[in-house]
């Protein structure tokens, strides 16, 4: 029978590699699973395609056509079950 991963699934989005590396390890330790995403363009492709996702973190000045506060709106309006933590 194969084991279930039932683990919190979390979506960590952060344009600097070594601060999202650091978060995702630590998450991860703690026991987390936890997918990356280097920009909200990216971040709202993988909410489309893991509906596992229970949880984003996200910062707040990012690259691209929005940053973590305009991620934050259609993280609501779209996947209104998902936590949401915007850093900066």
């Amino acid at each position: 029978m194969p084991h279930s991963d039932l683990r919190i699934v979390i979506l960590v989005v952060e344009d600097e590699p070594l601060v999202r590396m650091f978060l995702a390890d630590a998450l991860d330790d703690a026991g987390y699973k936890v997918f990356e995403a280097v920009n909200a363009d990216e971040a709202v492709t993988l909410l489309q395609a893991r509906p596992d996702i229970q949880a984003v973190v996200t910062d707040i000045e990012m690259p691209g056509s929005m940053n973590g506060i305009g991620l934050a709106r259609p993280v609501r309006e779209r996947w209104p079950g998902i936590g949401l933590l915007v850093t900066s």
